[in-house]
This record gives structure tokens, C-alpha cells and sequence, in this order.
């Protein structure tokens, strides 16, 4: 008659030291990584490397440090992107309310195409989706083109003693 006793696998070996040494040096051999060479390099079988990587579960232990390393790679690049954006955009402020002020302080013949052009690269950086220029589309008369470029000029927080400068429509 048959051994009636049903066999159980038993569990792994606790993962040693030597073993989380292994998984390191095979970890740093990188994406073609093979058991003989770990076996080279530590001096033993590669059917003992084969074996400690199946019983140890090094494969998913790769796939789950490298996932990582892509998490972490992709949120400081994002972390990198933004803080170029904020920097693009506090300069691109700036040279708008430089141009304002020359044009105001007569410096610069005044064109609204180049305040049009800096208020909508804020709004592309900033990720703005309003449409606060629409009216530079719409408005010929130079009076309410002034009458905007002073608001622009108060936007731009510059003193009230500017006078209305010669402003000249979009083309």
C-alpha cells in the first residue's frame, strides 16, 4: 500500500546576508544579466545562482526596483519641468511689464501684438484656458486700445503718472 501521508512543500530558507549580497551583485549586472555570470563573479554553480533567484524571488524583486526607479526618474523630471516652467514664467511677467512701461514711458512705439503675444505665453505657462485676448481680435479703435493698454499698466502695478501713449493696433 501507498505512503498515505500527503507531502507539503516546505518553506524557503530565510533569505540570508550572502543571499541579499547575490541579489545585489546580480541587480548590478543590469538588463542582460545571466546566472553564469554571477556564478563567475561570486565563485559559485549557476544552478545555485538559478536556484537562490527562483527561491528568493529576485525576478519580481527587479521588475519591482526598477518599476520604482521609473517612478522616481519620471516624478523629478516632472518636479524639473514645472519648476522651468515657473522660471519661464516669472520672466516672461517681467518682460511684460518692462515692455508696458516703456511703451507707456514713450521708450517703445507701442504695439499690442507684443503685450498680446507675452499675455498669452502666461497663460500658456501658467495653464490658463481663458480668453482675455479676444478683444484685441474684435477692437480697431485706438482710444479703447489705449484705454486697455492702462489697464495692462495697472495689471503691471506702474505708477499713475504714465500718460497715454501712441498706440497702434495689432496688425
Amino acid at each position: 500500500m501507498a505512503n498515505s501521508k500527503s507531502h507539503v512543500p516546505s518553506a524557503p530558507p530565510a533569505e540570508q546576508e550572502h543571499h541579499r549580497l547575490a541579489f545585489e551583485q546580480y541587480y548590478a549586472l543590469g538588463p542582460g544579466r545571466t546566472y553564469q555570470q554571477l556564478a563567475r563573479k561570486l565563485g559559485i554553480s549557476a544552478s545555485t545562482a538559478k536556484l537562490w533567484c527562483r527561491t528568493y524571488g529576485w525576478r519580481q524583486r527587479i521588475q519591482e526596483r526598477d518599476a520604482e526607479a521609473t517612478r522616481q526618474m519620471s516624478d523629478r523630471s516632472g518636479q524639473s519641468t514645472l519648476d522651468e516652467r515657473e522660471r519661464d514664467l516669472k520672466i516672461v511677467r517681467a518682460t511684460k511689464m518692462k515692455l508696458t512701461r516703456d511703451i507707456l514711458d514713450g521708450k517703445v512705439k507701442g504695439r499690442l501684438s507684443d503685450i498680446e503675444m507675452l499675455i498669452r505665453l502666461i497663460d500658456h505657462l501658467s495653464g490658463s484656458q481663458n480668453d482675455r485676448l479676444a478683444w484685441i481680435d474684435r477692437e480697431t479703435d485706438p482710444e479703447k486700445l489705449r484705454a486697455r493698454l492702462r489697464e495692462l499698466a495697472s495689471e503691471a502695478e506702474l505708477p499713475p503718472e504714465h500718460s497715454s501713449p501712441e498706440v497702434t493696433p495689432s496688425e
